[in-house]
């Protein structure tokens, strides 16, 4: 049997090995390298090690653990946006590919995008949203305290979030209504019955002032949704 073929074999997986070596950017590389590194796409072994792939020990070389998002790889003070707060020094531990991946297509066998998660912080400081994220200024946001974010959001999104509107007024029946119906213009301090009970509010105020009830404002401090009995233990009964 000749042994042309298998020389011929071998020829090739050595060139395909040495090239792979030589010239990775041209033989393996996934993709174009984001803007900021495009001038190392010629040098692969700047971030990769042979066999092991990236190494964060690589990274660190520029990019500084300490002064991520505080100053740039060549150690200028940074002029930090409002909505970008430093927070890879309060991280467990230095795993840039966690959540980098410098190359604009996804990696071989990555399926999606990497995204931060919120388990990479130190535990004390998952708990304090503000440190990192702006409070919302709208009229129900304003008058919580800020530690309470966890009440109804999680660290795994914003939206969507779990207030639990049982607690306050059962959204039974014919109230299982959008915000708006009740809260006029988002302005969650307040709310309306009015805008679906056409209540005439100088005959509230009369029917209200037979049963000694002279502030008519709280409506559901005495109503509930229909079929659910008053807080003031009667049957809420009409609810007009």
């Amino acid at each position: 049997m000749s042994r042309w073929p298998w020389i011929l074999s071998a020829v090739f997986v050595a060139t395909v090995v040495a090239a792979s070596f030589l010239s990775p950017h041209v033989m393996v590389s996934p993709g174009k390298l984001m803007p900021p590194h495009r001038d190392l796409e010629q040098n692969c072994f700047a971030c990769h090690s042979p066999f092991t792939g990236v190494s964060d020990a690589r990274c660190a070389t520029c990019h500084v653990p300490s002064n991520i998002g505080l100053r740039s790889t060549k150690g200028v003070a940074l002029v930090r946006k409002q909505s970008r707060v430093p927070f890879h020094q309060a991280l467990i531990e230095t795993d840039c590919t966690s959540c980098h991946s410098d190359h604009l297509v996804a990696s071989p066998g990555q399926e999606t995008p990497r995204r931060f998660h919120h388990l990479l912080l130190k535990p004390d400081l998952r708990a304090k949203c503000e440190s990192c994220h702006t409070p919302p200024k709208d009229t129900l946001h304003t008058t919580l305290r800020q530690s309470t974010c966890s009440t109804c959001h999680q660290t795994a999104g914003w939206k969507p979030s779990s207030f639990d509107h049982s607690k306050y007024f059962p959204l039974t029946g014919d109230h299982n209504v959008g915000c708006v119906s009740c809260h006029a213009g988002n302005n969650f301090k307040t709310y309306t019955c009015v805008s679906c009970h056409a209540h005439e509010k100088s005959r509230m105020i009369e029917e209200h002032r037979e049963e000694g009830i002279r502030n008519i404002d709280n409506c559901v401090r005495c109503h509930t949704s229909r079929g659910l009995k008053s807080r003031e233990g009667s049957e809420s009964g009409d609810d007009d």
